[in-house]
């Protein structure tokens, strides 16, 4: 994914610099951006790293940064081999973020529906 971005980049006359880290352990200070964004990630953490990854989420967010996700609303039995499984919303409030906004998405294959929501990390006062 690197080596094809890093191509389209080039192509594009864009300078951008890479680093590769997991969900789990982001290679970044506490702190560090604005705004975090994934998409279609949760469904492809075992259950114990999704809680880790949305700590780690947190923790690389500054204050009053906002984490957007789209995922699948849910993740149904026999796609790539999994079970059924549900966004983490229950993991939203244990790792400190509230849900700012929240929009349907589009669904993939016409029945695996999305969901976006930005989370927003509390600011130094609450």
């Amino acid at each position: 994914m690197i080596r094809i971005s890093k191509k389209r980049a080039r192509e594009n006359d864009q300078k951008i610099s890479y680093r590769v880290g997991t969900a789990i352990k982001m290679p970044y200070a506490k702190d560090k951006f604005d705004n975090v964004f994934t998409c279609l990630l949760f469904h492809l953490l075992d259950s114990s790293n999704k809680e880790l990854a949305l700590m780690e989420i947190y923790r690389v967010l500054k204050p009053e940064g906002k984490y957007v996700s789209v995922e699948f609303e849910e993740y149904p039995a026999g796609f790539l081999r999994r079970r059924t499984l549900k966004y983490p919303t229950g993991l939203i409030r244990k790792c400190g973020f509230h849900i700012d906004s929240e929009v349907c998405g589009p669904s993939v294959a016409k029945r695996h529906h999305t969901t976006c929501r930005v989370l927003v990390k509390p600011g130094i006062c609450g």
